[in-house]
């Protein structure tokens, strides 16, 4: 499924507005506040609601697969008022 990935570092310590949406490498300051392991985020934003599905069912499978050569998949956040899966 065609979406953007970023790589990104997750925080040590929680933003002070209190947003958990991961932020893209160009975005962050590199610091103390954010783990040394990158990963990367797929972000899915559409309207259609099929291709959502499409994502979540994406995710589930990657959610149980190990291969070195697939990378692998830890969460997934929805955000419906945005119309976006990460």
């Amino acid at each position: 499924m065609h979406a953007a990935v970023y790589k990104c570092f997750k925080r040590t310590k929680p933003r002070p507005s209190g947003e958990t949406t991961p932020l893209p490498v160009d975005k962050l300051k590199v610091g103390e506040e954010f783990e040394p392991t990158p990963f990367a985020v797929k972000i899915v934003r559409d309207d259609d609601e099929e291709k959502i599905i499409a994502h979540k069912k994406e995710f589930e499978i990657l959610k149980i697969l190990t291969h070195p050569n697939v990378v692998g998949a830890k969460e997934i956040f929805d955000d419906p008022f945005k119309k976006e899966v990460y």
